[in-house]
């Protein structure tokens, strides 16, 4: 086949090629490592260069790579009784055997590699390709490569390890070997348990030294890792990371020292921090938070994200979580992303006020969506002046909508500020946690919210709290359950044992497509307008009553809004849903 002159991947003559390419390998998925496997290495067509940079895009594990180099180059080794025969060189290498290798190696732009890679059986060479230790796969090819790097063009490693030995254990050589032969990774992921690390831990230090290495990686980008929580501060040297964009730190790192690696970091382009904490002093979440606003760049920060363990939901609480913990982020003014998923936090009406006028370009607020287990201050007027100073797109709250909440909460002010107006019809997806909504406020709430926020397409709220029952049962529309359901109905098409059902409900989350113009039409617009319904707990009468739920929901649904696909009824006691669709 002629070469194409296209360089670019998604030039049609390349899919041509690649589609011929995947037919002669009998259509096995690119980037995956079957053993045995040479669909990489020997094809009968002679694909472009575009075809192959494509091809060698992705790849998994070193055995690809391998094959690229002479096969008398290995032998197999029983290193112990109970394993695999291991992959070990006969020869020194010499510049010609380098050849292909280095062609297609310098094509590799994500590198992935999963600790039982190296252990599928095998027949022929290369054997199980072990990566630690001295007489190694890996280490002959560090010591034998004539270029400088062995994968020039890396852009994003995953290195997925679940039993040792693993990367953590051979700190800090191996992130030495990342940082001489990987100079251009600009993400880096790192999975392995925390158990297995925690003796390479304490001999090593893995908070300086193997930091310090990864830190000279000039243009690493994203960088996620997790700590055992007996990891000490950093005390001789500190990483830097000058190319970082987007920083991950799961669960078991300490406070301090996720302090010490942003007082460290050097980049001015960290636009994105994703902290999952697992611990509930406020004190340390306060001292991460006035280090990421003192250390970090304000133009460049846009995301900033901090979520609880799950782990952490049966643990007694010492006291809540309050803004006064949180007021370091509200300096960050350049934000347009705040998700605070930590269920004890504990905010008042004054503090939405605070938070939306030091951060107006928010786009996406989360503050609780995922429930919460305090008691809950906010309330709806605690809306207007959030809505009134950011256009936010979604909104995550918990707001008390229950019975003894005064009606004065539910009113809108006769002359709405014109940015509460235009700010407002901009939020399109209103997620409601595990807000309460009592009996007797379901018709002022429907009316609120139908004036406030007329264009939500999207109302999600909570059933269950991490498989816990709340007191209060709500319908349910979360986006992590995979549903969602679009529909309105009319007030006709409902009959009244129906709408006693809906009513019955002690949480009725609504969204709203028009403002209702007075009392009456207010539950007309509650029983039309509703765009999301999706009930995934159910009271026990609704469950017994079941066998008519159907035809009601049937009725429900048989006058919908042309945007209704579905309404699901899921009944967990059954394990089955009952479902009416309309259209």
């Amino acid at each position: 086949m002629a070469a194409l002159s296209t360089n670019h991947r998604g030039d049609a003559g390349v899919r041509v090629e690649l589609e011929r390419f995947l037919t002669e390998v009998e259509g096995q998925p690119l980037g995956v490592e079957c053993a045995p496997r040479r669909d990489l290495v020997v094809t009968p067509l002679a694909l472009s260069d575009p075809a192959l940079d494509a091809v060698w895009r992705e790849i998994s594990g070193l055995v690809n790579l391998m094959r690229l180099l002479p096969a008398d180059l290995w032998h197999a080794e029983d290193l112990s009784a109970d394993s695999q025969p291991t992959s070990c060189m006969t020869r020194e290498t010499v510049a010609a055997d380098w050849t292909r290798f280095l062609a297609h190696a310098r094509r590799v732009r994500e590198f992935t590699f999963e600790d039982f890679d190296g252990r599928r059986p095998s027949h022929r060479p290369p054997w199980n390709t072990q990566i630690f230790g001295d007489n190694t796969v890996l280490r002959h090819l560090q010591q034998q490569c004539p270029e400088p790097y062995i994968l020039p063009g890396l852009l994003k490693l995953l290195w997925y390890h679940e039993s040792p030995p693993s990367l953590l254990d051979t700190f800090p050589r191996s992130v030495e070997l990342l940082e001489s032969k990987a100079p251009i990774v600009t993400s880096l992921t790192i999975y392995s348990p925390s158990d297995a690390a925690t003796e390479v831990v304490d001999a090593v230090s893995l908070a300086v030294l193997p930091f310090d290495h990864l830190s000279r990686l000039p243009m690493l980008q994203d960088f996620g890792f997790s700590l055992s929580s007996t990891v000490s501060s950093p005390e001789a040297s500190s990483p830097t990371f000058p190319g970082l964009t987007e920083l991950i730190v799961r669960p078991q790192c300490q406070a301090s020292l996720l302090c010490s690696l942003l007082e460290g970091i050097s980049s001015t382009q960290l636009g994105r921090i994703w902290w999952q904490i697992n611990e509930t002093d406020p004190n340390g979440i306060l001292s991460v938070v006035t280090v990421l606003a003192d250390h970090c760049s304000q133009d460049a920060l846009e995301s900033v994200s901090i979520s609880a363990s799950w782990e952490l939901l049966g643990t007694p609480l010492a006291e809540s979580l309050r803004i006064i913990a949180l007021e370091p982020l509200l300096t960050l003014g350049n934000l347009t992303e705040l998700h605070l998923s930590i269920f004890w936090l504990d905010l008042g009406n004054e503090d939405l006020e605070e938070i939306a006028i030091n951060l107006p370009f928010l786009t996406t607020l989360n503050l609780g969506s995922a429930g919460l287990v305090l008691p809950c201050r906010i309330t709806p007027s605690g809306l207007i002046p959030l809505l009134r100073h950011c256009a936010l797109k979604f909104l995550g709250i918990v707001v008390d909508f229950g019975d003894n909440v005064p009606e004065s909460e539910f009113i809108l002010p006769h002359i709405r500020p014109r940015a509460l107006t235009r700010n407002a019809r901009r939020l399109h997806w209103l997620d409601f946690g595990n807000s309460k909504i009592g009996t007797a406020k379901i018709e002022a709430t429907a009316a609120f919210l139908s004036e406030l926020v007329p264009r939500v397409e999207t109302l999600t709220a909570w059933t269950k709290f991490y498989g816990v029952k709340w007191p209060t049962f709500t319908v349910n529309a979360h986006f992590m359950n995979n549903l969602q359901t679009i529909g309105t109905a009319g007030k006709d098409s409902i009959s009244e044992n129906g709408l006693n059902v809906l009513k019955g409900r002690r949480s009725v989350p609504v969204s709203v497509t028009r403002p209702a113009q007075n009392a009456e039409e207010r539950l007309q617009v509650f029983l039309e307008s509703v765009l999301v319904l999706v009930f995934i707990q159910v009271a026990d009468a609704i469950v017994e009553s079941s066998s008519g739920l159907e035809s009601e929901l049937g009725i429900f649904a048989g006058r919908s809004f042309s945007r209704m696909r579905e309404i699901k009824i899921y009944d967990d006691a059954r394990n089955t849903a009952v479902r009416a669709a309309s259209k």
